[in-house]
């Protein structure tokens, strides 16, 4: 029914049938194939991740190529006082990434190396996309490259109870 109701014209009425589908039987595989052929049609990745994070595993395991994990950044969000290279990893099979803020696509630049951070402010995000074609949800983390930031203090003292003139710094 869903799908006749989409060649129809009305997308948005086979969505609200498939969810309901999977609600009333959370295995029928079908559905949720469908609905994730309707969300990719519209280049909605983050429902299609949604989706599959909160079905049942075996619902995962049938649909599993259409999951891949959010990428991981080598290198911590922060102000650093040097250029910095980050590394990106994935279990997708292409990652996408871009240096401005905005959210990457299948048209932005594809991670073949690491990513040079130089002076100033980069907002970093990246996907991976699976076999499938599908996009991650996206991982983001904001550099600021200050070379006249001051290097982190040092402390002499380890942490623990002091008395007397030993607790003073």
């Amino acid at each position: 029914k869903a799908n006749i109701t989409n060649q129809l014209g009305n997308k948005y009425e086979a969505i609200l049938q498939l969810r309901e589908i999977i609600s009333d039987s959370p295995e029928a595989v079908e559905a949720y194939r469908s609905l994730i052929e309707l969300y990719e049609g519209d280049d909605d990745y983050e429902s299609i991740s949604e989706l599959l994070e909160s079905s049942p595993d075996s619902i995962r395991s049938a649909l599993a190529d259409y999951i891949s994990g959010a990428p991981i950044f080598s290198l911590e969000a922060g102000t650093y006082n040097k250029e910095q290279d980050v590394t990106i990893t994935s279990t997708g099979v292409r990652i996408y990434y871009t240096t401005d803020g905005t959210v990457p696509t299948k048209e932005s630049h594809l991670y073949t190396e690491p990513i040079h951070l130089g002076i100033g402010v980069t907002q970093l995000k990246a996907v991976s996309e699976t076999s499938t074609g599908v996009l991650s949800s996206v991982t983001e983390a904001k550099y600021n490259i200050d070379i006249n930031a001051p290097e982190a203090p040092v402390l002499s003292l380890s942490s623990g109870t002091y008395y007397g003139d030993e607790g003073r710094i």
